[in-house]
Order: C-alpha cells, then structure tokens, then sequence
C-alpha cells in the first residue's frame, strides 16, 4: 500500500515538473519574440527619414542624403540634369520613396546594390551586381594523381586574381571624386544668387529679328552764311547778326530695326522742328546834305572856246532817321525719312554699344517768322512769303548704346552729328548751310 501511495507521488512531481518546464519554456519564447518586435519596429522607424529642400539642385539634395543619413548614392554629377533646382517636402519615408519622388520626375532610376544606390536613367540597362567567381580550385577532385601534368592544371586553374573582378563595383569611388567638380560649380551659383537670373542674358531676338524704336531728342543747331558775291556782304551781315545758333531744335521719331548678330539695319521717319531766335535791327537815314538846283546858265566865245557858266541855288536837307527793329523766333518743321547702319564695337553685361551712320531725305512741311529781303533796304518781310528749298539731303553719324530694361525692352541713349547739304533759301544771293548735334533718348521693343 506504501509502494503505490509512493509511486503515485512520484508521479505527480514528475508532472509538475513537466508543466514547470513548458511554462517557462512558452514565457521564455513571448519575451523573446516581444523583443524582436520591438527592435524591428525601432528599426523601421530609423528608416523613416525626412526631406525638406527649397530652390536646392538634384546633386546637392542627393549629397545631403548622403551627409544626414548616410546614404550611398553613385550618380553622374556632371549631367545637367542633376543641377536642377527643386524644391520638395517628404515626411516619415523611406529611403527608396524619397529617391522614388526625387528621380522618377526627371526620367532617372535606381537600383540598390548591397549598401549602395544606383542612379541611372529610363532605358539604360540596370547595373549588375558582379560577384566574386568561386574558385575554380574546389570544383576539382580532391582525389590528385601521381600524374605532374594534373599538378600542373591546377596551377593554370589558380587564377583567382584574374576572376575576382569585386575591384569594378569598387569603381563607386571614383565616381565619388566628382564631387570636388560640383563643389566648384556650385560657389559660381552662389556667387549670383540674388541676382536676376536674366540681367547677363542676351536673348537670341534682341540679335536676330525685328524690333521698333519712339524715340525724342534735342538738337544744337548751328547755321553759316554765305554771300556769293561781295554786295551781298552787307545782307550777310544782317543774317548773322540776326539769327543765333542754339538748343530749341527737337525730334520725335519711330524706327524700324533689322537686326543681325552685331549689323542692325534702320530706317524712320522723325518729325524735326526748327526755332531760332530772330532780332534783326535796321537804320534808315534821310538828309544831312545841300540840295543843289540850277537856276542858270550861260556861256562866253573867246576866240575859238566856249565857256558854260551855271547860276546855282543849295538848300540844305536836315537829316531824317528812323530806326526799325525786328524781334521774334523763325519756327521750321521737317519731315525726315532715314536709312541708316549700325555696328556692335562693344558689349558690357546688359549694355551694348553701337556706332552707326545714315543718310536722310528732309521735307520742309511749314514755316513762320521774319526775314531779311534782297533790296536794296533789306526790309523784313513774313517768312511765308520767303522761298525756301522744300527738299533736303543730310548725312549723319552717331554713337547709341542699348541697355537692357526686359527680355523684351531696350532703353537706348544716342549722341549724333547731322549735316544738311546745299543752301536752304531758294533764288536767293546769300546761302544759308546748317548743321545740328543732338541727343536722343528711345525705347526699343524685341518681337
């Protein structure tokens, strides 16, 4: 009875014991695999990077996944593509969502190769990895002959250093060397950065097209007489003290520019307008002298010779003198029709300088004012009533430079020197010659 009650109590240790060890054996395993779960989670969550760029190349961005998070990246820095700006904001993502969003855009790929990505472009083969080859040495049999020539062959086999080809995926480094070249180019686009990106830039319109010029401008006129015979001198005197050269001229004008790289081919139409200041003084005096009459004559015969004798009467003529001045401003317009040709000597960033010369035709439209007639007093009569040629040639020679307002807009100062051929009065016995230097300031507009 002793011997079962015995057995039976050692049969229920036996199984408590059994149960002990399942029990912790099943505890054990829970916190085990709490623990794995908890590092994974940790993991993942380290691999759940933000992003945030604004107005940053490619390059520099993929750079700064390298720097913050050490990210491998092998790239071809030197593709243009890679200088874009961007601008992008990527929260909680994963390394290939952050490459996936920065180069599925802009036509590039990536493929991961061990710890390292590789960026290559849409319809380039993807790289491969290339792994070590295995040694051709294990693939022989252990079982080695007496035979020397076998020993030999396992010689020639033994070409592991050939077959080991890791050192071409090593080639990573080398591209890595790029990023001296990039370290370059980007201290030129901080130099500019703050600068209108368009300031330096001449756009191909403003050297091959059309464009149109409104342009004003003031003149200093100058004016010369000329007496053809030495009669007149007395009437060419008159003209100069009469009439001063200044700065009333003025221009309003609209030209038509071809150009072509550094030739610009022009030619307007200008409305010119003529004032010049008229004070023209006269004297005319009457008497001052004896009038002498003949109240008689006779005559004696001596000999063979006569004499005529004259009875004279003098009466003296006081002197009479009146003086007329007249003061005003002489006012012609011209119509001008010019062609010219200018040459880019010089060019500055944003600024470009010409020298030109043209010709024009000159159509005198109206006149008004006061001139000094040929007869013999030299009277004033109105300016209407005076001929004037009504067509004049002219040449002229200048210098503008071109200052860049737009993309589509010039402002162009001008400095110019014209010179009118021929006389400008008409059947008359003084010439008058004129020339004019003056400014101009227009508006180009590219189109």
């Amino acid at each position: 009875m002793l011997n079962s009650d015995t057995k039976s109590m050692t049969k229920s240790k036996g199984l408590f014991s059994l149960n002990s060890l399942i029990l912790a054996y099943l505890s054990a395993s829970f916190c085990l695999l709490i623990c794995v779960n908890a590092l994974s989670a940790q993991q993942d969550s380290s691999q759940l990077l933000d992003l945030k760029v604004e107005q940053k190349s490619l390059g520099e961005t993929l750079d700064q996944l390298f720097v913050n998070h050490q990210i491998k990246l092998a790239f071809n820095a030197s593709d243009p593509a890679f200088d874009q700006l961007i601008s992008c904001n990527l929260t909680a993502s994963t390394p290939e969502q952050i490459l996936e969003a920065l180069l599925k855009q802009r036509g590039y790929r990536f493929k991961k190769i061990g710890d390292q990505y590789i960026v290559f472009k849409h319809g380039e083969s993807e790289p491969q990895e290339i792994k070590p080859q295995p040694d051709a040495g294990e693939n022989l049999s252990k079982e080695i002959t007496d035979t020397i020539f076998i020993n030999r062959n396992v010689l020639r086999l033994d070409t592991i250093v050939r077959l080991d080809t890791i050192f071409r995926v090593d080639t990573v480094v080398l591209r890595d060397t790029i990023t001296v070249f990039k370290e370059a180019a980007n201290f030129k686009k901080t130099r500019r950065k703050g600068v209108r990106s368009d300031i330096f830039n001449t756009t191909s319109r403003k050297q091959q097209g059309h464009a149109v010029e409104v342009y004003y401008g003031r003149a200093f006129t100058n004016v010369q007489f000329d007496a053809e015979q030495q009669s007149n001198s007395i009437l060419q005197d008159y003209w100069e003290k009469a009439v001063e050269p200044g700065f009333r001229a003025q221009t309003l004008g609209f030209k038509y520019h071809f150009n072509a790289n550094k030739w610009t081919f022009t030619s307007g139409l200008a409305l010119t307008g003529f004032a010049e200041k008229f004070d023209y003084k006269r004297k005319i005096s009457t008497g001052g002298f004896f009038d002498v009459d003949t109240l008689d004559t006779y005559y004696s015969i001596s000999n063979m010779d006569t004499t005529w004798f004259h009875i004279t009467d003098s009466s003296w003529i006081p002197l009479d003198e009146r003086n007329f001045e007249y003061s005003g401003t002489n006012k012609m317009g011209y119509l001008n029709w010019d062609i010219a040709a200018a040459f880019e000597i010089m060019s500055f960033p944003g600024v470009r300088i010409f020298t030109k010369a043209g010709a024009g035709l000159s159509a005198l439209i109206y006149k008004s004012g006061t001139a000094i007639s040929a007869t013999p007093d030299y009277e004033a009569i109105p300016m209407k009533d005076f001929e004037m040629e009504t067509l004049k040639f002219s040449w002229m020679v200048g210098l503008n430079a071109r200052m860049r307002l737009t993309d589509a807009f010039d402002l162009v100062p001008e400095i110019y020197y014209r010179s009118y051929s021929g006389n400008m009065y008409k059947n008359y016995p003084v010439q008058r010659k004129q020339s004019m230097f003056g400014v101009n300031l227009g508006l180009i507009y590219y189109f």
